[in-house]
């Protein structure tokens, strides 16, 4: 069984929550997505965000602070804020506890993808509802491309929209057995 949560709009900085265990799978996405990011305006990351001018300007500033480097982070179930995970209370885990979540559980992140309980994060903003479409557009020489900010927007929600799942590195589940 896998037990999937979502991630949350409140992190805590890096402090003596332990070191990750684990490197998220898709973390050179999520370097790239930040390395982009950077780029984008504060006006702009607040329109597309959906943010007041003071959120856009202190997400900016996470994204200017954020840091792919192990010291610099925190694992993820101990980075995050919430009823949820102030229930989960990673900080009293048994080892037992510890390599049944690293096993079962899994958290939806807007930045890294899908991430085990200590997979070593630093604090972000970014929700899963937004997209960053990174159009090409011709540099003046035409040798080349850079990427436009341009494209960010929110997804409009649909009731129609699915999940779907990918077996992968990050949920290893065995077949149903039987019939």
């Amino acid at each position: 069984m896998i037990i999937l949560m979502h991630s949350s709009k409140t992190m805590r900085a890096p402090s003596g929550a332990g070191r990750p265990a684990g490197v998220p799978v898709l973390l050179g996405r999520a370097v790239e997505l930040v390395t982009y990011l950077r780029t984008v305006p504060v006006d702009q990351l607040a329109r597309i965000m959906s943010l007041s001018p003071d959120l856009a300007a202190r997400t900016a500033q996470q994204y200017a602070e954020w840091s792919d480097e192990p010291g610099a982070q925190t694992p993820a179930a101990a980075t995050f804020v919430g009823d949820i995970y102030s229930g989960l209370r990673v900080d009293s885990f048994t080892a037992a506890d510890h390599r049944y979540a690293d096993t079962h559980l899994r958290i939806l992140s807007g930045l890294y993808g899908i991430l085990r309980p200590f997979d070593g994060i630093s604090p972000y903003r970014l929700e899963m509802g937004t997209v960053c479409r990174r159009a090409r557009t011709r540099t003046s020489t035409g040798s080349g491309a850079r990427r436009s900010p341009s494209n960010c927007r929110p997804v409009a929600r649909s009731s129609t929209s699915r999940p779907t799942s990918t077996p992968g590195p990050y949920c290893r589940t065995s077949p149903p057995t039987g019939s």
